[in-house]
């Protein structure tokens, strides 16, 4: 059976050793511990190539807070930076910038929330 350590996983995967250690360490990519050469105490991680396409090939998102599985976003700012912000995103030429603008909301703490909604209303 193949079996890769983490650099060569990370090769594989095309993404950072930490990331895969990252992954190893939350669980999402299940790993066994070998000892670096024949009677060695030194261990390290082994991954199967088995664990390696099963990681690969499934949705690697976890889960979200949120019903609809989008992420979200809160930062603290004063209602002053709050409206800079939504009319610097209003005014971009990037679509997705002004998408963004329209989903902030106050926050009932000092801050604005990203409640993720793909429309913009109307400024308040």
């Amino acid at each position: 059976m193949t079996k890769f350590t983490i650099p060569q996983a990370a090769k594989e995967l095309k993404v950072t050793e930490a990331w895969v250690r990252t992954a190893i360490r939350m669980g999402d990519l299940p790993s066994t511990m070998e000892p670096t050469f024949k009677g060695s105490r030194v261990m390290k991680h082994m991954i199967s190539k088995k664990a390696l396409d099963q990681f690969a090939n499934r949705d690697n998102r976890r889960a979200s807070r949120r019903d609809d599985g989008r992420a979200k976003w809160f930062f603290y700012a004063s209602p002053e930076e709050v409206r800079l912000m939504k009319e610097v995103m209003y005014t971009s030429d990037l679509e997705q910038l002004k998408i963004v603008a329209g989903t902030i909301l106050p926050s009932t703490l000092k801050g604005a929330y990203l409640n993720g909604h793909n429309n913009i209303p109307e400024d308040e």
